[in-house]
C-alpha cells in the first residue's frame, strides 16, 4: 500500500515487469497506427473501445509475437499507450503520464484529483491469481501475443462478477439517492432477500486495504463532499447491518463519483490498472514454456446406467 501513496504509476509498471526504474518509457505507438485505430473504435462505448482497439493495432506491430522480456515490456507500454487513447480518443497525446492523460480527457484539473487516479490505477494494478489474470495466463501458456493476453484480461474483467460488478455498485447507490439514505437502502435489499453489492472481499475479512487507502485520500481531500459522506455511510451500513466492509470495487466507484468522471469510468481505472499484471503475469508464463491444461473428472450418469 505504501507504493500507492509514494511512486507514480509507471514506478510501478516498470518493478512489474523488471524493468530499471531509469529505463526511459518508449513513447509509443506509432501515431499512425494509433490514430487508425482510434478511428475505427471511437463510435464505440469506452468498454467496447478497449477491447476492439487491440486487434486493430496488433496487425501494424511487427513485434507482437516477440516474446522475449525486453520485447515484451516494449509491447506492453505501446499497449497500455493505445488503450489510453481508447480511453480519452486522443492519439496524438504519447509523452505524459497515463494518469495525467486520463486526467485532461476526463477533465480533472486539480493535482490532487489527478493524483487519486494516479493511486486507483497503481491499487488496481495486480492482485493475485484472479479470474482475470488466470485468464490472461492460460491464454498466454498458448504463446499468444500480448494484445491477446490484455484482450483476454478485459474479457474475463468486464463479467458482472468480476469488474463489471462496478455497475452493480453504481445502480445500488443511485438506489439509495443520498448517503442518509444508504442503511434503509442496505436493508430494503436484505429485506427482499437480494444481495447488496460492493460489501465482503472473501480475501480480506477485516476489510479490503485498497479500499480503505482510497477512502482516507477522500475524507482528507473532500471531506465535505458528498462522495466522501457516502463512503462514511457505506462504511456505517456495512458494518451495522452486514458486518462487512466496503470493497475496492466500492471504492473506485465512489471514486469516479468524487471526481465527476463519466459513467463506467470506475471500470476503465480498473482494466487500465490491471493490464499491467495481466502483462507481468504473461512475462512469467512466457519463460515457463509450458502449456496451462488443467482436467477434469466426468461425474456424470455412468454409460451402462444410461444404456439400462
Amino acid at each position: 500500500m505504501q507504493l500507492a501513496n509514494d511512486c507514480h504509476f509507471e514506478d510501478v509498471v516498470r518493478l512489474l515487469w523488471s524493468q530499471d526504474t531509469g529505463q526511459e518509457i518508449p513513447k509509443t505507438p506509432r501515431v499512425a497506427t494509433c490514430r487508425r485505430a482510434v478511428a475505427h473504435v471511437r463510435p464505440l462505448p469506452v468498454m467496447e473501445r478497449l477491447q476492439a482497439i487491440l486487434p486493430f493495432a496488433a496487425v501494424d506491430d511487427p513485434a507482437a509475437f516477440d516474446l522475449r522480456p525486453e520485447t515484451v515490456g516494449a509491447t506492453g507500454w505501446r499497449i497500455l499507450h493505445l488503450l489510453t487513447a481508447a480511453v480519452t480518443l486522443n492519439s496524438e497525446e504519447v509523452s505524459s503520464s497515463i494518469a495525467g492523460r486520463l486526467a485532461r480527457g476526463w477533465n480533472v484539473r486539480q493535482r490532487r484529483e489527478c493524483r487519486l487516479l494516479e493511486m486507483a490505477l497503481i491499487l488496481c494494478a495486480d492482485h493475485e491469481l484472479n479470474v482475470s489474470a488466470f485468464a490472461a495466463r492460460v491464454v498466454a501458456s498458448t504463446g499468444s501475443s500480448p494484445y491477446d493476453v490484455v484482450g483476454a484480461g478485459l474479457a474475463a474483467l468486464r463479467g458482472p462478477r468480476h469488474g463489471g460488478y462496478t455497475a452493480r455498485i453504481e445502480t445500488f447507490l443511485d438506489e439509495a439517492g443520498s448517503p442518509a439514505r444508504v442503511r434503509r437502502a442496505v436493508a430494503e435489499r436484505l429485506r427482499r432477500g437480494e444481495s447488496v453489492p460492493g460489501f465482503g472481499h472473501p480475501l480480506y475479512p477485516n476489510g479490503d486495504p485498497r479500499a480503505r487507502l482510497l477512502f482516507e485520500q477522500l475524507e482528507k481531500g473532500w471531506p465535505d463532499a458528498a462522495a466522501t459522506a457516502y463512503v462514511r455511510a457505506s462504511k456505517d451500513a456495512g458494518r451495522v447491518l452486514l458486518g462487512e466492509f466496503p470493497t475496492m470495487d466500492f471504492g473506485l466507484v465512489v471514486l469516479r463519483r468524487a471526481l465527476n468522471l463519466p459513467r463506467g469510468s470506475a471500470l476503465v481505472l480498473f482494466a487500465l490498472g490491471r493490464t499491467v499484471g495481466w502483462i507481468a503475469h504473461a512475462m512469467e508464463q512466457y519463460a515457463v514454456h509450458s502449456l496451462i491444461r488443467p482436467r477434469a473428472a466426468y461425474v456424470g450418469p455412468s454409460p451402462k446406467d444410461s444404456l439400462g
